[in-house]
């Protein structure tokens, strides 16, 4: 059942003051095919791939590949060298279109930037700015299923202490970021994260920053063949060590509590409130939207959408997001690192099913 405080809106996500597409209202499942109908698909496409994880997604093998820290900064070197010989068009393209996404999203990055960065020989890619690194990454193939998971941080501000222009308190961008992950041929994975101090706030004990945290899974469109489906994507974000003991609590949590959409492919506008002012955000509300966060470690949340065992509308992008604020000793970095998690799952899943055939009450 849709929450009370729910709101039907028309317009773009919004998150933190950022602006973010809507989902279209209109969702159509995928067609079930007959075996045969889908053994000769599956293998039209196995002869159209060389990209080892969509087979191994194809053949429903179990894989798992683990990426270090050490094994990305050299594959960012390798790409740096490959890049003073000029961009590829390729590359070109999916950095003019990063840059364009950040921008609506009011991060604003120069082509110069941005790097495009191939991981397992090119079959996991990496869109990122110069500024963040990721920690580690793992890509897992099981049943069909393919999963993106990633730590990221942006080691040049870490532990920067910002502060911003204003005559009365406010808040005042205090960083922001965004990248993507991607397996061609599969689906993509955008994160977004923007920080907020307030300004002025009239004390000499006390700093509050607002930190939040949006992610959108993108299925690939697959000419002739189911698209793929999102099973899972989360967002988290927890504080660096090296300010856990100048935490002092928590403000607002937005969501702060586990709940269930209505499938209907709308709007849920939650909003959440911080001393002096209040921000609102909203995003698509569908399927089992679970929240935790830590409430002893102000910072610390996640916020996952899981479809379960049944899964609907192939090709359909799904997004999640979550805003909060706390109150750190004054002089205290809002640093944090960034986790995600995406799960995209072959458009030709046992499991595919309807909205109908997951709930009665609700319809796509």
């Amino acid at each position: 059942m849709r929450r009370a405080i729910s709101t039907l809106i028309a317009t773009g996500a919004v998150l933190g003051g950022l602006s973010f597409p809507v989902q279209a209202a209109e969702q159509k499942d995928a067609k079930p095919l007959s075996q045969s109908d889908r053994t000769d698909k599956v293998e039209a496409r196995l002869a159209k791939t060389d990209n080892k994880v969509v087979r191994a997604s194809l053949k429903k093998e179990r894989k798992e590949w683990k990426i270090s820290s050490k094994e990305f900064n050299e594959a960012r070197s390798k790409a740096r060298n490959t890049r003073t010989k000029g961009l590829t068009d390729s590359n070109k393209k999916k950095i003019q279109d990063f840059t364009r996404q950040a921008a609506e999203h009011g991060n604003t990055y120069r082509i110069d930037d941005v790097e495009v960065i191939p991981l397992l020989g090119g079959d996991v890619e990496a869109i990122i700015p110069k500024s963040t690194s990721i920690e580690h990454l793992t890509v897992e193939v099981s049943e069909g299923a393919v999963t993106l998971e990633s730590q990221t941080s942006n080691p040049g501000e870490a532990l920067a202490e910002y502060s911003g222009p204003g005559m009365a308190a406010d808040w005042v961008p205090n960083g922001s970021g965004q990248y993507i992950l991607r397996v061609p041929g599969m689906g993509e994975g955008h994160f977004t994260w923007k920080r907020n101090k307030l300004s002025e706030d009239g004390s000499g004990t006390y700093d509050w920053y607002q930190y939040s945290r949006f992610g959108v899974a993108k299925p690939a469109n697959i000419n002739n063949y189911p698209d793929p489906y999102v099973k899972l994507i989360r967002v988290q974000s927890y504080p660096y060590d090296a300010i856990e003991t100048k935490l002092v609590t928590w403000e607002d949590i937005d969501p702060k509590t586990s709940f269930t959409g209505d499938c209907n492919a709308t709007n849920l506008s939650l909003s959440v409130s911080a001393p002096v002012v209040g921000f609102g955000y909203n995003f698509n509300d569908c399927d089992e939207i679970k929240v935790w966060y830590n409430s002893s470690k102000p910072g610390s949340q996640w916020v996952e959408m899981d479809q379960g065992l049944v899964l609907w509308n192939g090709g359909r992008d799904y997004q999640v997001a979550y805003t909060h604020s706390f109150k750190v000793k004054q002089g205290t970095a809002g640093s944090m690192h960034d986790f995600q998690r995406v799960t995209f799952e072959d458009g030709f899943t046992d499991d595919q099913g309807s909205c109908d055939a997951y709930d009665g009450s609700m319809t796509c």
